[in-house]
């Protein structure tokens, strides 16, 4: 049972939250040095990506003035609720620990991921896990989602090598390992990216 709870521990901070090791580019640092003031401004509505405004499945609560999950349901085929793979490094941090956290709001829905393939074996659970890691831009920090495959599928031969780059889209489901419950995507395929 202790094995099996350090190995999802082990998994869980592989996926969600790494710290980053490596220092910043020299360009960065003599960026930082020039102290010029830069303006930014925000870019036209209409030039927003698709996915950059909130989820469809949230509505705002007026007695809080907040955002809050509508109740959960089923996606209706083929409609991808949440697309990972459309989003940079920061946003799919905020979505996966989202995810952690609030796991409920998310359950049914349909999310996409690319990223690397990793998989990982139990020996006191018996079983294999998968996860579809994402690297930031400068490769020392990551985050991903675990899944699992549907049907009967057998590892190595039905799953790419590790360290592949793979999508793959999924319902965000909950687990059961042993005693432990954890949240993943259920998938019916892999596509090599």
């Amino acid at each position: 049972m202790k094995k099996i709870l350090d190995t999802l521990l082990f998994l869980l901070f592989l996926i969600l939250l790494t710290a980053c090791t490596k220092q910043a580019p020299k360009e960065s640092a003599k960026i930082a040095e020039n102290k010029t003031d830069f303006s930014i401004s925000a870019p036209a509505a209409d030039s927003l990506p698709e996915n950059f405004y909130a989820p469809t499945d949230f509505a705002p609560d007026s007695s809080t003035s907040a955002l809050v999950a509508k109740k959960s349901q089923q996606s209706p085929a083929g409609k991808i609720d949440y697309d990972l793979s459309r989003m940079n490094y920061n946003m799919i941090s905020a979505v996966t620990f989202d995810m952690a956290m609030n796991p409920e709001k998310y359950l049914g829905k349909k999310v996409r991921i690319s990223g690397l393939f990793f998989s990982l074996f139990d020996e006191e659970a018996k079983t294999r896990f998968y996860a579809c890691i994402v690297y930031d831009s400068t490769a020392c920090c990551q985050i991903g989602i675990d899944f699992i495959m549907s049907g009967n599928k057998t590892y190595p031969d039905d799953f790419p090598k590790e360290e592949t780059p793979i999508q793959i889209t999924g319902t965000f489901t909950t687990q059961k390992v042993g005693d432990i419950e954890y949240n993943c995507l259920l998938c019916d395929e892999i596509t090599l990216l």
